[in-house]
């Protein structure tokens, strides 16, 4: 429930509403979460959806210990019906064989094998459109499988759907050269877009905002001793978002209030996007969670509604803003950084000068202009580009 399955529907919504007819191919199991959240974007695009197998997904899950694992331990990041995926999969490729479509594009390496006989023959354009590390990656660095032939196979599979498509969309410069160090394909980079509002939203309110999927590997616990520190500021801070993790929400709201933190800390928990909106609108920063990490949706979000950025000095949001003029760079390791950056944006007039140049740069990301060139990557690209090796 987090920027890969937004920026999925924004693309498809927005091809829509620019008279192409757009098939969207996604699983039953979690699509509700989604429409409470994302519900018009799915206006003018058709929806096939491929059912639950309940039974079946036990079995698989109670068999599998690298997927369980997987799941368990990222239940925000990895929601996939396993066995749905695999039980519809004759399903889908009579689906895609009834029709001719100009393109195809594919949100993770995954989704081919879904289909891996048209994938592999079909003469339709085949775009890859990835937003983080390869899978193969993620399975070594979350110690998913201790069996490295488990590994090399996912990475055998993910070479397969890279090089057979063509043309491989990554959302960061960062991405994308890991994606061209492994496979030896050179991405398009074709950052995420976001909805400038049409007035700079000025002004603001006191507080600072934060908005992820609040897992531990996002700190959340840091803000509290953030809150601590800005006792004698008039910013409070609100942090919105899911908490995927069972009790790391009830944990945090124990915290807050035996530190007696209720006045100065809020959470919101789940906002569909109006109240995120109008969040972003009345926060007169929005501080990243302090991790080492390309993460910058949030950015992009904050400034098309006029408000600066604390970012790390690794996250990707500096591929698009600079450092001085849209928001302030910290070192995730000095937590001062933060405090210093954050006092900064008690004066109004940083707060005004700041949000209004975020804001306009934001323009240049709208999600229009991100669908323009994704419109022509699908009607004017040649087979993807490989270097030698």
């Amino acid at each position: 429930m987090g920027s890969p399955i937004k920026i999925t529907l924004k693309q498809a919504s927005h091809l829509a509403a620019h008279g192409h007819v757009v098939d969207l191919i996604a699983q039953e199991h979690g699509i509700e979460k989604v429409k409470a959240v994302y519900g018009s974007l799915f206006c003018g695009v058709n929806v096939a959806v491929l059912p639950k197998v309940p039974l079946l997904s036990q079995f698989i899950g109670a068999i599998s210990k690298p997927y369980r694992t997987f799941k368990v331990e990222n239940p925000g990041e990895v929601d996939l019906d396993l066995a749905g995926f695999l039980f519809n999969s004759p399903a889908a490729e009579r689906l895609l064989s009834r029709r001719t479509y100009d393109a195809m594009v594919c949100h993770s390496t995954l989704s081919p094998l879904l289909v891996p006989k048209h994938y592999a023959r079909s003469r339709t354009r085949k775009i890859l459109h990835v937003t983080d590390i390869p899978i193969h990656l993620m399975m070594l660095k979350e110690q998913v499988s201790n069996s490295p032939k488990i590994v090399e196979a996912v990475k055998w599979l993910e070479s397969f759907v890279v090089h057979k498509a063509d043309a491989v969309i990554c959302v960061t410069k960062y991405n994308a050269r890991i994606w061209r160090e492994i496979f030896a394909v050179d991405p398009e980079v074709i950052y995420p877009g976001c909805d400038p509002f049409p007035c700079f939203p000025y002004p603001k309110q006191d507080y600072l905002l934060s908005v992820t999927r609040w897992d531990p590997s996002r700190h959340p616990f840091f803000f509290l001793d953030l809150a601590e520190r800005l006792k004698a500021s008039k910013m409070n801070i609100i942090m919105a978002g899911s908490w995927p993790i069972a009790g790391t929400y009830e944990r945090f709201q124990a915290a807050i209030s035996k530190r007696g933190l209720n006045k100065k800390l809020l959470v919101v928990r789940r906002p569909d996007e109006h109240m995120l909106t109008k969040l972003f609108q009345g926060a007169r920063c929005f501080v990243a969670p302090p991790i080492k990490a390309p993460m910058f949706m949030g950015a992009l979000e904050a400034g098309a509604q006029g408000t600066p950025i604390v970012y790390s000095s690794e996250s990707s949001a500096w591929e698009i803003f600079t450092p001085g003029a849209h928001g302030f760079e910290v070192d995730v390791n000095h937590f001062d950084d933060y405090i210093e950056s954050i006092e900064r944006f008690e004066d109004d007039s940083t707060v005004e000068k700041m949000g209004y140049s975020i804001w306009k740069k934001s323009h240049e990301c709208s999600w229009d202009a991100q669908g323009a060139k994704l419109e022509n990557l699908l009607y004017g690209c040649g087979r993807a580009r490989f270097k030698s090796t």
